[in-house]
């Protein structure tokens, strides 16, 4: 059976790290990949001018792109992995009403690992305000399995 992972933690918690060591053949969906892979966003140099361009755009483009990946991959019966910060139950319960039927839904929550701030500070051209950072910590929930998960992992990478 084929798994929908909804990785869940801060930015800088080592959720990218995670996938491209545990779900290298998997279809990724998030932000940072749609920002990556789409071509409107190509002669953009930095994350901040991607994101900064996506935010003025607005989310149609970046939600047909999540549907029609999570179609093409449910298609191929690969398994989907959500590259996102994921950090409450509302947000977990929009992504796994994108989950196909036949998947496993899973949950991998990720404690702050003891070199947070060092991660943050090594990501040229991706750089959070301080404040966002400390709002969304404020707000991370690990997800249970009351959810809808039928495994639910919480680790520090």
């Amino acid at each position: 059976m084929p798994l929908f992972v909804i990785l869940c933690g801060l930015p800088a918690y080592g959720k990218s790290t995670y996938i491209s060591r545990h779900f290298a053949d998997a279809v990724v969906v998030g932000l940072d990949r749609f920002l990556e892979v789409s071509p409107q966003y190509a002669s953009l140099a930095t994350y901040n001018e991607r994101w900064a361009a996506h935010s003025a755009r607005g989310a149609r483009d970046y939600l047909a792109w999540v549907s029609a990946t999570i179609a093409d991959a449910a298609a191929k019966g690969k398994d989907i992995v959500v590259d996102a910060t994921c950090l409450t139950p509302q947000i977990r319960k929009e992504w796994l009403g994108r989950c196909p039927a036949s998947y496993s839904k899973r949950a991998i929550c990720f404690k702050k690992p003891a070199d947070w701030e060092r991660r943050l500070g090594s990501r040229p051209g991706k750089n959070i305000p301080g404040e966002v950072l400390a709002d969304m910590a404020s707000r991370y929930v690990y997800a249970t399995p009351e959810e809808g998960f039928e495994v639910v992992a919480v680790i520090c990478s």
